[in-house]
């Protein structure tokens, strides 16, 4: 058994989650003296997510361990970390605009961020079962809330009802899970049991370790765990489906990989076939509903689930290479749809009923900088060349056909011609179509922009230049190989 002891310099690997923590505690304080000016608890949220980022950027990737061997510090639990609090940022930077417009502009909102961001990192840099199911729970209290922050909004009270639901459910198939690994081995422990590696009770190993894949299959909403994403996206504030859209499946996919390949790598082969099924429906059903949709924001989020079908290979292969495209898959994922949900909360309103793509229709007369950003996304999705979504896909896919997984790419590259028509259904009404009335948008303001910008220097800089953040994500998986 592992001799807990505490020491100071535990407390050093922890310097972003207790920063994150803290900041979110100061900022609930402000809001008692800050209730008029609301800018200065947005910029402070912003600074924390980056000294966070600063200070976890600056920690040894050396796979230093703290608190018992509870969490670890390498540079897997880094890179998916700086993926989520970037998240966080951006997201910060998009939220006053669109909750200022909707009167509904309240301190706790970055707060909830904040803890959320707790959450994932608990989750990514954990290396045992309990510390990343208390950091999933983090995430998922913040969630529920943040998704249903428009108490008054008979959609948004809908959609946090249906997460908490199914979520508490997700919560409860994984501690089983987790009860039947702690049967089977003893312990909790990811690196006790990548060492015992033969159980004590090979029933208990399975049911524990399917119990615990069904509920990161609902995180990451897998084909058949997939049915309360559309109404959660649909009716959650536009900011936080985008932060949901990104960070949460960022998290939710780096845990299972530490968990499947770190704790229990020699089990991967036998997973292999239902993981290839997983993989295929995912990626095709939520494709083909999203060819059906006219909201846009539904659209995209099936489009999510679609794309956690193409992460899935990188599972499926199960491989250094493969784990290595899907973080830097996710990490341009981030980029692409966040700045998606950037366009769609801008175009939308405040009523938010500009949400169909008729309403994009000659958009692009009005506002060419904006619709060449929304075009430069949806491009990014589908997977044109130039961008990031084509070179995560190319990254992804060419290491399963070298690894013999052929006719899953044959799905994939179908189910991404597929993803084409509705991507570019949207180019095509905001430039081809008529502007059928004049409305007038409010400028973006200066935090919006920002955001908008980094997004669309991300997206181009990570598809023409990714040798160095495809070497750091080669890098970073080894740590759990």
């Amino acid at each position: 058994m592992i001799d807990f002891q505490i020491v100071p310099a535990d407390f050093y690997l922890l310097l972003p989650e207790m920063v994150l923590s803290v900041g979110a505690m100061l900022l609930l304080f402000l809001e008692l003296f800050l209730k008029g000016n609301k800018t200065v608890q947005q910029w402070t949220a912003f600074a924390i997510f980056v000294v966070a980022l600063s200070l976890l950027l600056s920690q040894e990737s050396s796979g230093a361990t703290g608190f018992g061997m509870m969490v670890r510090s390498d540079l897997f639990g880094q890179f998916i970390s700086a993926v989520v609090l970037i998240g966080g940022g951006l997201t910060v930077l998009l939220g006053k605009e669109y909750l200022v417009s909707r009167e509904w502009h309240r301190g706790e909102y970055y707060s909830l961020l904040l803890f959320a961001s707790v959450g994932m990192l608990f989750m990514v840099r954990g290396l045992d079962l309990l510390v990343i199911f208390l950091g999933l729970e983090l995430l998922s209290i913040s969630l529920y809330i943040l998704v249903g922050y428009f108490r008054d909004r008979l959609f948004s009270n809908e959609a946090a009802l249906k997460y908490l639901l199914l979520g508490a459910f997700a919560s409860g198939f994984l501690l089983y899970g987790i009860a039947y690994t702690y049967g089977s081995y003893g312990t909790t422990n990811l690196n006790e049991i990548r060492t015992m590696g033969s159980p004590e009770s090979m029933t208990f190993h399975w049911i524990g370790l399917s119990l615990i894949l069904v509920g990161f299959s609902f995180k990451v909403a897998l084909v058949p765990f997939h049915m309360w994403l559309p109404d959660v996206y649909q009716g959650a504030p536009t900011p936080v489906t985008g932060f949901m859209a990104t960070t949460t499946k960022a998290a939710a996919f780096a845990a299972m990989l530490r968990i499947l390949f770190y704790g229990f790598p020699a089990d991967i082969a036998e997973w292999m076939p239902l993981f290839w099924f997983l993989s295929a429906v995912t990626m095709t059903v939520g494709n083909v509903i999203a060819l059906q949709q006219s909201n846009l924001k539904r659209m995209l989020a099936y489009s999510a689930i679609a794309h956690a079908g193409y992460l899935m290979i990188g599972v499926t292969v199960g491989t250094e290479t493969g784990a290595a495209g899907m973080l830097f898959y996710l990490l341009g994922y981030l980029f692409m749809n966040i700045g998606a949900f950037a366009v769609v909360q801008y175009f939308e309103g405040k009523d938010e009923t500009r949400l169909d793509f008729e309403s994009y229709a000659g958009l692009a007369k009005k506002h060419p900088l904006i619709s060449l950003a929304m075009t430069l996304f949806m491009f990014a999705l589908a997977g044109f060349p130039l961008t990031v979504g084509f070179t995560g896909k190319f990254y992804i896919f060419t290491t399963a056909i070298n690894q013999g997984f052929v006719w899953l790419i044959v799905i994939a590259v179908l189910n991404s011609l597929i993803s084409v028509y509705y991507y570019l259904r949207v180019v095509i009404y905001m430039y081809m179509k008529p502007l059928e009335e004049e409305i007038e948008f409010s400028p973006m303001e200066l935090p919006a922009k920002v955001a908008l910008t980094v997004c669309v220097y991300a997206v181009l800089h990570l598809g023409v230049l990714p040798g160095n953040f495809i070497t750091l994500a080669r890098e970073a998986v080894s740590a759990i190989f």
